[in-house]
């Protein structure tokens, strides 16, 4: 083992001693009004003496030795959170110094070359780096001196949560503030959120300088968590194992999930693997991938399937936007979604991937509508019942057992 610092700390502690970068195969910022919430109401459960402390999760870092840097594996969502939060103060602080509380000041400071760093044209001590997408956006809405307003209207989505964030916190914080008359209280109170999020607020954090046991390290943490999808899993495992091609990795699994739109992702991948191979359930499939799926070449082969495929899938599930069946099976399948069937998906799949056309398509389509309407409308049964036959016949069909 390799592990370097395992330890708990305070939320100020952990941001505070080092610069840590998010690669860039990690997701975007995605923390909507929901988790925000949370984070504010466990926060003001402490400063109310409800709790005496909040522990704000794990944080597993990579120290890359060639990169010189220390990477977060796990945790770069609540940390940007974090430092968005961090900066919201700053803005407040500097508000109440502008107003004529001459501390503020140095609290504003405090924040500016403890937590979030400075950053500037010609400057760059940012304590936090973003990936690519949100890198430059974050730097000059979060870390900048001036924390600019830019413009939303090109915004990405994961660029305006961090907008969205900064404003709700902000919010938030004024809120608190205003409701004292004079600004020595206002002022008063501000330090308190601040104390109290950078002292009270905990994290366990876990260094390494073993790329694949960080993410050891980030799949054990996680195994049992229910914030956590199976496809988070997978990803991970298949940016870990492509190491040199994780770049093609994630630009297909970015085209995956723009295929499938707003599909589960794990039920895509569920459906997918049941084409393929033989039936599990759900709570196996990352087991199951995890177990088959180790080399770099198995998964280019792997991505390289499901981002084919995922358009077939996002066809079958949105009949009425798809751009890959035949107008006479887009009907079957808008017939079938209607009557609330599933099972059949991975039949289809695994004729797509063994090249079968259209004509072959539409009639097993239109057989399996039959088998719906006859055996689940009529009989009153469930629509879902034989995925497990179902499975087996894509598997045949995988297997070129089928004539």
């Amino acid at each position: 083992m390799s592990i370097i610092n395992s330890n708990f700390r305070s939320l100020g502690s952990y941001i505070m001693e080092n610069i840590y970068k998010i690669p860039n195969y990690q997701r975007e910022y995605s923390w909507e009004e929901t988790e925000l919430e949370d984070l504010w109401m466990d926060l003001s459960q402490i400063i109310n003496g409800e709790t005496e402390s909040h522990f704000f999760g794990q944080i597993v870092i990579h120290v890359d030795k060639k990169e010189k840097a220390k990477l977060i594996i796990d945790g770069q969502q609540r940390t940007s959170t974090a430092v968005i939060f961090l900066a919201a103060m700053r803005e407040l602080f500097t508000e109440m110094y502008n107003a004529g509380w001459d501390d503020a000041q140095f609290d504003a400071q405090d924040i500016t070359t403890k937590f979030i760093g400075r950053y500037t044209q010609t400057r760059d001590e940012r304590k936090l780096i973003l990936g690519e997408n949100d890198k430059s956006y974050f730097s000059n809405r979060i870390q900048s001196v001036s924390s600019e307003q830019l413009g939303l209207q090109k915004a990405t989505k994961s660029q305006k949560r961090i907008n969205f964030a900064y404003n709700y916190f902000y919010k938030k914080l004024e809120e608190e503030i205003n409701s004292s008359d004079f600004l020595e209280d206002k002022y008063g109170l501000l330090k308190t959120f601040f104390s109290t999020f950078t002292e009270k607020c905990s994290v366990m954090f876990v260094e390494t300088d073993d790329f694949n046991e960080a993410f050891i390290i980030f799949e054990t943490l996680n195994a049992r968590g229910k914030d956590l999808e199976t496809a988070d899993l997978l990803k991970n495992h298949l940016f870990k194992i492509a190491n040199k091609k994780v770049g093609e990795v994630k630009k297909n699994w970015k085209q995956m999930l723009e295929f499938i739109g707003t599909v589960d992702t794990t039920k895509y991948i569920r459906h997918f693997w049941n084409s393929q191979n033989v039936f599990i359930r759900e709570k196996d499939l990352y087991k199951e991938i995890r177990k088959k799926i180790t080399t770099q070449f198995e998964a280019i082969i792997f991505i390289d399937d499901l981002v084919r495929l995922s358009e077939v899938y996002g066809g079958m599930k949105n009949p009425a936007e798809d751009n890959f069946f035949e107008t006479d099976s887009q009907q079957v399948l808008n017939d079938l979604k209607r009557l609330g069937a599933k099972s059949f998906y991975p039949i289809i799949l695994a004729m797509v991937k063994k090249d079968y056309g259209p004509n072959e398509i539409y009639e097993v389509l239109s057989a399996i509508e039959v088998l719906v309407v006859r055996n689940f409308v009529i009989s009153g049964l469930v629509a879902n019942k034989y995925e497990t036959e179902f499975s087996k016949i894509a598997f045949k069909i995988y297997q070129e057992e089928v004539e």
